[in-house]
């Protein structure tokens, strides 16, 4: 089972480019594809594959809104989760085809790295990757499978945070 990359994707180009590139990418048995003069609304009761990669989903209702007088129209779309990274060169080739600039920023937590890559007119402009800090993990960060048990939240309860729990609003 693969750890998640999750973050965002987002999508640059004119209005029919985006459009197109979401209508023609975006595959899953059930989408239900809603549109009216201002905005195109992609839903699904499942994750939404985007096709071309290797296990890259979209885990959310997608909008793209169009209605504003700007000739560069912008989606974005978040819950993006990718297995393990993001392989740039699907987007790479989606950003040629569609003439559309691409952004995808992840976190991924238990290996411990984000992920940033920015694709302009089919040429990578940005493709970094980083460490983020591991100490909550405890050890020596090596291993990202080995937690500290001392750090573990399995008996922590929210509710010895709060004086009343009559005040609650709920």
């Amino acid at each position: 089972m693969p750890n998640w990359c999750r973050g965002n994707l987002v999508v640059r180009g004119t209005k029919d480019n985006v459009k197109r590139f979401l209508l023609e990418n975006l595959k899953e048995d059930d989408l239900e594809i809603l549109e009216d003069d201002k905005k195109l609304t992609i839903r699904s009761k499942e994750l939404i594959f985007i096709d071309g990669t290797t296990r890259n989903f979209i885990a959310d209702d997608i909008e793209f809104n169009f209605a504003s007088e700007e000739i560069i129209k912008e989606c974005t779309m978040n819950e993006f989760m990718a297995a393990w990274s993001i392989a740039p060169e699907p987007y790479i080739q989606m950003s040629r085809e569609y003439e559309i600039d691409i952004d995808l920023c992840v976190v991924e937590i238990f290996r411990g790295f984000t992920q940033e890559i920015r694709i302009q007119k089919g040429e990578i402009i940005i493709d970094k990757v980083e460490e983020i800090n591991l100490d909550f993990r405890g050890g020596d960060g090596e291993d990202p499978t080995s937690f500290n048990e001392d750090l573990s939240s399995d008996d922590w309860k929210p509710s010895s945070l709060i004086d009343d729990l009559d005040d609650l609003p709920f």
